[in-house]
C-alpha cells in the first residue's frame, strides 16, 4: 500500500534530520526509502510525466489531473497523519475456539480498546492543504527531498510549461487556474529550494550527494541531464507570470464603475478583500526565489492612467484618451508617429532592448466618434448621437468627418490605409467640432438622471 510505504519512508529519518542506516546488500549508501517506494519509483515519475505533459489540461477528469494530484502526495508526505477510529471486533462462533480466538483478540487490544465490542485502530490518512497554506517542510525531510529530487525538478518544469494553457480569461475560470498554480508552488518553500539546489550545484555535504546519486541511479533512463537546474525554467515561469497578470489586467480594466462596485462587495461578503493583487503578489515572490528571478523583475509595465483633467476634454470629443495618457505612456514605450506605426527611433529602441511594447499603450487608429459600439453604449443612440453631432457641425459651418467606406486607401480594401486617412482627418478637425457620442453612454446617462434627481429634489425641497 502505497500510503503505508510512504508512513514506512518517515519513520526512517530520525528527528535530527539524519538519514537511517538502512543500506542495500549491493550499495552502502544510506537509503531512507523502504524497497517498495525504491521498485516503483522510475515507472511513477514516468506516470507522473507523461500525464503531465499529455494529459487535456481543460478536462478535469483527464490523465493530467491525476498525475497532478499524484505527484503532489508524493511531493509532501508529511501531510499524512495518523488518525484513529473505532472498528468493531470479530464475533466468534461460539464453542472452545470462539472462546481462545475472544481472549486473544482482548489481550492484543487491551490497550487500545473503548469497549468490549469494539477498538481503536490507528491509520494513516492524508490532509490535503489550502492552496494558500505554507509549506510545513523542514530538515527532518531533507533525506526524503534528496531521495526524490528529480519529482520536484522535472515535473515542475513540465507545469509551468503547460500552466499557461489554463483559463485565466473568464471569472468563471481564473480562480480555479489560479489556485491550482498555488497548489504547486506553495510546496517550494526556500527550504525546500535551498535543499534542491544545493544538490543540483554539487554544493551539498557529502552524505547528501550520495544519497542524490543513489537517486539518479535509481531513476535510470529517466534520469535528466547532470547539468539541469531549476534557472532553466525561467522562460517557463516568466511566461506563465505574463499570462497571468496581463489577464487579470484586461479583466479589470473591461470592468466598469458597476462592475467594480460589485466586485468590492462581493470581495466583502466573502472575506476576500484585495485577494487578486495580493495572491498574483505573492505568486510573483514564489517565482522569484525558485528560479532566481532578479528581485528587480517586473511582470508588465504598469497600465498608464490618464492624468485628471483631460476627462471633460474627452467627453465634450476634444482630445482622446491616448492622447490625454501620451505623456504617462511616452517615456515607457517605443516612439510611434501620427499614424500609429513605429518609427525609426521607436524601432531602434526595440532592437537595442531600452524599451519594449506594451499591449496596453497600442493607441487607437481611426476617428474615435466613428468607432465600433462599445460594450457599455447603446447602439441606436450611437447612431442618433453621430448623426446630430454631423448636423450640428454642417449647420455651424464646423467641419465635418468623412465615413470610412468613402475614403480609398492605397488599394482596393486596405482597411489600415482607410483608419490611417480617418485618423489624419481627426487630427485636423479635432478641437473644431461637436462630438456628442458621449450621451450614448449608458453609464452617463445613469450618472445624468441621478444628478438630475438630486437637482430636482434640491429645487423643490427649497421652494
Amino acid at each position: 500500500d502505497l500510503v503505508n510505504e510512504n508512513s514506512n519512508a518517515t519513520d526512517s529519518i530520525d528527528n535530527g534530520g539524519n538519514m537511517s542506516s538502512q543500506s542495500d546488500s549491493n550499495n552502502i549508501v544510506p537509503w531512507c526509502l523502504p524497497p517498495a517506494l525504491t521498485a516503483t519509483q522510475p515507472s511513477l515519475f514516468n506516470y507522473i510525466r507523461l500525464g503531465l505533459a499529455c494529459g487535456a489540461i481543460h478536462d478535469r477528469s483527464s490523465i493530467f489531473y491525476r498525475a497532478l494530484e499524484t505527484w503532489l502526495v508524493w511531493l509532501e508526505p508529511w501531510n499524512y497523519v495518523m488518525k484513529r477510529r473505532a472498528v468493531p471486533t470479530r464475533p466468534g462462533s461460539g464453542g472452545a475456539t470462539s472462546g481462545s480466538r475472544r481472549a486473544g483478540e482482548f489481550l492484543r487490544n487491551a490497550a487500545a480498546t473503548v469497549s468490549y465490542h469494539h477498538r481503536v485502530e490507528h491509520y494513516p490518512s492524508y490532509v490535503q492543504p489550502k492552496p494558500t497554506s505554507p509549506s510545513t517542510f523542514s530538515a527532518q525531510w531533507e533525506a526524503y527531498v534528496l531521495a526524490n529530487a528529480h519529482f520536484y525538478t522535472v515535473p515542475l518544469a513540465i507545469f509551468l510549461e503547460r500552466a499557461r494553457e489554463l483559463d485565466f480569461s473568464t471569472n468563471a475560470e481564473y480562480p480555479r487556474s489560479l489556485a491550482l498554480v498555488q497548489r504547486v508552488l506553495r510546496i517550494y518553500s526556500k527550504a525546500l529550494v535551498n535543499v534542491l539546489n544545493s544538490a543540483l550545484n554539487q554544493r551539498a555535504d557529502v552524505l547528501s550527494m550520495s544519497l542524490f546519486s543513489r537517486h539518479k541511479t535509481n531513476m535510470g533512463a529517466f534520469c535528466p541531464p547532470n547539468t539541469w537546474k531549476l534557472t532553466e525554467c525561467q522562460l517557463d515561469a516568466t511566461n506563465l507570470l505574463e499570462e497571468m497578470f496581463s489577464q487579470y489586467q484586461k479583466r479589470k480594466a473591461a470592468m466598469d464603475f458597476f462592475d467594480r462596485m460589485e466586485a468590492k462587495l462581493n470581495a466583502v461578503f466573502d472575506g476576500k478583500i484585495g485577494t487578486n493583487e495580493a495572491t498574483l503578489e505573492n505568486i510573483l515572490s514564489h517565482v522569484q526565489y525558485l528560479v532566481n528571478l532578479p528581485l528587480d523583475y517586473q511582470v508588465l509595465p504598469e497600465e498608464p492612467r490618464t492624468p485628471r483633467g483631460f476627462g471633460l476634454l474627452y467627453l465634450l470629443g476634444l482630445r482622446t484618451k491616448d492622447a490625454a495618457a501620451k505623456s504617462v505612456i511616452l517615456e515607457t514605450v517605443p516612439e510611434r508617429g501620427p499614424d500609429g506605426k513605429l518609427t525609426d527611433l521607436g524601432r531602434q529602441q526595440i532592437f537595442t532592448g531600452q524599451l519594449k511594447c506594451n499591449p496596453f499603450g497600442v493607441n487607437y487608429i481611426g476617428d474615435p466618434m466613428l468607432a465600433r459600439v462599445k460594450s457599455y453604449e447603446i447602439p441606436a443612440l450611437v447612431e442618433l448621437t453621430i448623426g446630430l453631432s454631423n448636423y450640428l457641425n454642417r449647420k455651424l459651418g464646423l467641419s465635418t468627418p468623412t465615413y470610412q467606406d468613402d475614403l480609398v486607401g492605397d488599394t482596393e480594401g486596405d482597411a489600415l490605409s482607410r483608419r490611417v486617412q480617418e485618423m489624419e482627418q481627426y487630427q485636423k478637425v479635432a478641437y473644431r467640432r461637436f462630438n456628442l457620442r458621449f450621451l450614448a453612454d449608458y453609464r452617463n446617462i445613469i450618472f445624468g438622471t441621478i444628478v438630475w434627481w438630486f437637482v430636482k429634489t434640491f429645487v423643490f425641497y427649497t421652494n
